[in-house]
């Protein structure tokens, strides 16, 4: 079940207080149309808290923002407490204020290894290019807290501009957990599926995976090849490399390239763990826009006509 956040904004304190964690992965924003996406992130050694800045570069200015959120992550057997949560705009200007929000997912439902923060930020506020300050703090420790639980932050932007060419954009986001250490493991490897929500459609084509995933690689330096990326049956990526962090390899963002195929649920992408254990916090699809039926009819059938008129003048 899904419980989307409502859009907070400074002072709105009490809705996200009283959400619910949902059990991994849900669709978090999905949208067709001349839209884009930039997701950026950094990485960190683990510990308690998790502040950085990130930093957009390929937002068309002048776009119009429709969707953005901010993810971190937390680790049991001592995470997953409340925190204190602050998000700057480029200009140092708080956009977002929340004090003793507990995580809004986990994973798995029961007895949970991994926790996620899904944040949305009121468009309006979200001016685009820049460098927003992420700060993440621990206000409701569990006994005896770890101090090597959170690993950064990742933040997507939405934007629509009529430059940009017509596709659908398809954000997942929540709480996997990955777990290629303990002998058969259910979550050696995980899975998500893309839906099909409102007037928004997924087609058959040419598009982008891009996931975000914290933690990966602190456990198996060297990174192991055994950890891939999978689409629709087929590997599209291997090794999380730790790129959002290159020192401590703790955190990544990866795009590759798809094939997708059309309709509602179906197409999947896999993570799988190799020798490592981590979290998967976000899955975004690029695809293309289905060509209507009617389009589609008159793309076949105009080569026929033009034949049969110019049989019809000989």
């Amino acid at each position: 079940m899904s419980h989307r956040l409502p859009i907070p904004t400074c002072g709105t304190l009490i809705l996200l207080l009283t959400t619910v964690a949902h059990a991994n992965m849900s669709l978090g924003f999905q949208v067709s149309g001349q839209v884009d996406f930039e997701m950026v992130g950094f990485g960190q050694p683990g510990q308690s808290f998790a502040n950085g800045n990130l930093t957009f570069t390929n937002v068309i200015p002048g776009s119009t923002v429709l969707f953005a959120a901010v993810y971190t992550n937390d680790f049991a057997p001592f995470g997953g407490g409340q925190s204190n949560i602050s998000i700057t705009d480029p200009f140092t200007t708080p956009i977002l204020t929340a004090n003793n929000v507990n995580p809004t997912s986990q994973d798995p439902p029961t007895t949970p290894s991994n926790f996620g923060w899904e944040v949305p930020l009121a468009p309006v506020l979200v001016p685009g290019n820049g460098t927003y300050g992420i700060s993440f703090n621990p206000s409701q420790l569990l006994p005896n807290p770890s101090t090597s639980q959170m690993h950064g932050a990742g933040m997507i932007i939405v934007f629509s501009d009529p430059s940009l060419p017509q596709q659908t954009i398809t954000v997942m986001h929540g709480a996997e957990y990955l777990d290629g250490q303990t002998p058969a493991s259910p979550h050696a490897s995980q899975s998500v599926s893309f839906p099909e929500s409102g007037s928004s459609t997924i087609g058959a084509g040419s598009g982008t995976l891009t996931i975000l995933t914290l933690g990966d690689d602190a456990n198996d330096p060297p990174p192991n090849a055994n950890e891939t990326v999978d689409f629709n049956g087929n590997t599209v990526h291997s090794i999380l490399d730790g790129n959002l962090d290159p020192i401590s390899n703790t955190s990544s963002i990866v795009s590759a390239p798809v094939t997708t195929v059309a309709g509602h649920n179906n197409n999947t992408a896999t993570v799988n763990a190799g020798s490592d254990i981590f979290g998967w916090h976000v899955a975004v699809l690029e695809s293309p826009i289905p060509e209507p039926a009617s389009l589609a009819l008159l793309t076949l059938t105009a080569p026929l006509l033009t034949r049969r008129k110019k049989t019809a003048q000989h």
